[in-house]
């Protein structure tokens, strides 16, 4: 089966079983499989920068939670 055969047949899935496959194929690889884009790993660099640049703390999980959801009222 030639990998156009193969494509046509899982685009003909129902999304459902598209869903599993592709589940099992993405936890069938290893992070060393998994390439890395150059501008990934500069912002990686950046923001430990800034880290190293501004040790102190950040907000807390309950103050970030309440900007991004509203209204909620915390656990």
């Amino acid at each position: 089966m030639t990998k156009s055969e193969l494509r046509q047949l899982v685009l003909a899935l129902p999304v459902e079983e598209k869903l599993e496959l592709v589940e099992e194929v993405w936890g069938s690889l290893t992070p060393a499989q998994i390439p890395v884009p150059r501008w990934q790993l500069e912002l990686i660099d950046a923001r430990l920068e800034e880290l190293d640049e501004h040790p102190e703390p950040g907000e807390s999980w309950q103050h970030v939670e309440g900007q991004v959801w509203p209204g909620i009222p915390p656990k």
